[in-house]
C-alpha cells in the first residue's frame, strides 16, 4: 500500500511541478492557450465591432493584472484603445506594458530556490514563463506609443518614444542574444530541478520517439519550419522593422534635424534597397548634407522635388492582421504511459483584403508602398527562437512522461492493478490538461505598413481610396487645415472599411 501512495504522489509532484497552486494556474495560459482565450473578443475585433472588443480586451487585461499573462493582454488592450480613438487610455496600457518590460528584464538576482521552482514549472509547461513580449513587439510598443503622442498633437513627447526605439533597435542583437542565452540557462536549471523533484528517469527505449531529433524530423513540424523559412526570408535582417526606423526618421524631419534622419535613412537603405520611398528620401537627404553614397548608382536616383519637413503629407496604413501563434497538438495513446501529447505554437498568417491605398492629391493619384512585412518580421524572430523554443517543449515533454512513469511504475510494483490504472488514468488527466502550447503574442497588429509623402496640394483636399476597389466607389476626403504645415494620416484596415486619423501640425 506504501508503494502505490509513493506512485499516486509522484503523479501529484507533476501537478506541483506545473505551478503548485490552483491559484497560479487560473486565469494564465496554462491549461487554456492564449489564443483561444483571446478568440471571442478578436472575432468582434475583426468582424466590425471594435469598441466591444476594447470592452472584452480591457475586462480581461484588469482581470489578469499581476499575472504573467498580463502584458499580452496590455498590448492589444492599447493598441485597440489607440485604433479606436482612446489616445490617453493606450497610453496609460502601453505605460503599463513598459513597466511590465521592464520588471522583467530587471529581474537579475532571485534566490537559487525560486530559480528552480519557476524553471522546474516551465519545464512542464512554457505557459508557466511570465510573458515578456517578442522582439518585435517590444519595438512596436514604442512605435504605435508614438502614433499617441502624434494623435493628442505632443510632438516632443513622440519623439521621446522615437528616440527609444531607435536607441532598443541598436542593442537589439545582443538583447536577443541574451534573451536566448537567459532560456537556455532556465531549460538547465529546469532540467536538473526537475529531475531532483521526480526521482526517477525513462529508459532508452521509451524515450527514443522523444529525441530532438525525432521531434524535428515530425511531419507538422517541419512543415512549420519550412514555411516560416519562406516568410523570414523578406525579413530585413537582425530583427530589424523599417516602418519603426522610418517612424524615427519621419519625426527626425518634423524636427528639421536632417542629420539624425540620415542615420535612420542609411540602415533602411541597407534594408531595403530597391525600396522607391527609402532610396528617394536617402537621396535627398544625403545631397543636402554632402553624404558619400554606398553605391555608384544612387547618384542617378532623383531626388524628391519638395522638402520632407515643411508644407507636407505623410500617409500611413495600417492594413491587414498581423500573425496569430496557434496551437497544434500530437496525442496519442501508448500502453506503459497512457495519455502522451506534445504541444507546439506555429503562426498563422492572414490574408489581406486591400493591396493598398489610392492617394489623390493635387490631381496627382498615387499608390502607398509597402515598407514592412510584419508577417516577415515575426517569422524571421520565431525563426531564430526555434531551437530554444523546440528543446524547451521537447524536455517538458520529457520531465511530464518521466513523471507518469515513475508512478505507475510504483503502482506495477505495488501489485495492486487498480492503483496501477488509477495511476495511469490520473497522470493522463493531468497530462492532457497542461499539454498547452505558448501561444501568447500581440494579435492585433497589422500585416504590414505601407506609406506614402507629397506636398500638401494647393486646395488642401487628399482623397483616399483603398484598391481594388469596386466600381463606383468614392474616395474619403479630408479637408487639411489652412494652418497645417506637417501631417500624418494614419489609415487602418483589419478586415475591410477603412478609419482615417489625422494628425495635423
Amino acid at each position: 500500500m506504501r508503494q502505490s501512495v509513493v506512485g499516486l504522489s509522484a503523479a501529484m509532484m507533476m501537478m506541483a511541478a506545473a505551478g503548485g497552486t490552483l491559484g497560479l494556474l487560473s486565469g494564465c495560459s496554462s491549461i487554456v492557450d492564449g489564443h483561444t482565450q483571446k478568440a471571442p473578443m478578436m472575432a468582434q475585433y475583426l468582424t466590425g465591432n471594435p469598441k466591444e472588443a476594447e470592452k472584452q480586451f480591457a475586462e480581461l487585461a484588469a482581470d489578469r493584472t499581476g499575472t504573467g499573462d498580463e502584458l499580452m493582454w496590455r498590448l492589444d488592450e492599447a493598441n485597440i484603445k489607440f485604433e479606436n480613438g482612446d489616445y490617453p487610455g493606450s497610453l496609460k496600457s502601453f505605460e503599463r506594458s513598459e513597466a511590465l518590460v521592464k520588471d522583467f528584464d530587471s529581474r537579475a538576482t532571485v534566490s537559487v530556490r525560486d530559480v528552480g521552482a519557476e524553471a522546474g514549472s516551465a519545464m512542464v509547461n512554457p505557459n508557466a514563463i511570465p510573458y515578456r513580449g517578442f522582439c518585435y513587439e517590444r519595438i512596436l510598443l514604442n512605435t504605435v506609443k508614438a502614433l499617441d503622442y502624434f494623435a493628442l498633437g505632443n510632438p516632443a513627447d513622440a519623439m521621446v518614444e522615437l528616440r527609444r526605439l531607435r536607441e532598443y533597435q541598436k542593442q537589439l542583437s545582443k538583447r536577443f542574444a541574451d534573451d536566448l542565452k537567459a532560456e537556455e540557462k532556465e531549460i538547465q536549471q529546469g532540467t536538473q530541478a526537475s529531475a531532483q523533484q521526480m526521482g526517477a528517469k525513462a529508459t532508452s527505449a521509451q524515450t527514443d520517439a522523444l529525441s530532438f531529433g525525432s521531434i524535428q524530423k515530425t511531419p507538422a513540424i517541419a512543415e512549420a519550419v519550412a514555411e516560416t523559412d519562406r516568410k523570414a526570408a523578406n525579413a530585413y535582417g537582425a530583427l530589424l522593422n523599417p516602418f519603426a526606423v522610418y517612424m524615427s526618421a519621419l519625426g527626425y524631419y518634423a524636427e528639421n534635424n536632417y542629420a539624425e534622419a540620415l542615420v535612420d535613412l542609411r540602415s533602411l537603405y541597407k534594408m531595403s534597397p530597391n525600396n522607391p520611398l527609402f532610396v528617394r528620401d536617402y537621396v535627398t537627404v544625403g545631397r543636402t548634407l554632402s553624404e558619400n553614397f554606398p553605391d555608384a548608382s544612387l547618384h542617378r536616383i532623383q531626388p524628391w522635388s519638395y522638402s520632407l519637413k515643411n508644407n507636407i503629407v505623410y500617409v500611413i496604413f495600417a492594413n491587414g492582421q498581423g500573425p496569430s501563434l496557434y496551437q497544434v497538438k500530437f496525442e496519442m495513446v501508448l500502453p506503459w504511459v497512457g495519455y502522451t501529447g506534445l504541444a507546439f505554437p506555429r503562426y498563422a498568417y492572414h490574408p489581406a483584403l486591400w493591396q493598398g491605398l489610392a492617394i489623390t492629391a493635387g490631381g496627382v493619384t498615387e499608390r502607398t508602398i509597402p515598407v514592412a512585412d510584419i508577417d516577415a518580421v515575426a517569422a524571421d524572430e520565431y525563426r531564430r527562437r526555434l531551437p530554444v523554443m523546440i528543446t524547451r517543449i521537447v524536455i517538458s515533454y520529457l520531465v511530464k512522461e518521466t513523471a507518469a512513469l515513475a508512478a505507475t511504475e510504483a503502482a506495477r510494483h505495488n501489485g495492486n492493478e487498480y492503483a496501477y490504472w488509477g495511476t495511469m488514468l490520473a497522470t493522463s488527466i493531468y497530462k492532457y490538461m497542461f499539454n498547452t502550447a505558448d501561444t501568447r503574442c500581440w494579435e492585433t497588429l497589422p500585416k504590414e505598413y505601407q506609406m506614402l509623402h507629397f506636398p500638401i496640394p494647393a486646395n488642401r483636399q487628399v482623397g483616399i481610396l483603398p484598391f481594388p476597389a469596386a466600381a463606383g466607389s468614392q474616395p474619403t476626403v479630408i479637408h487639411l487645415k489652412n494652418t497645417t504645415r506637417f501631417a500624418i494620416i494614419y489609415v487602418r484596415s483589419v478586415n475591410g472599411p477603412v478609419s482615417i486619423k489625422v494628425c495635423e501640425f
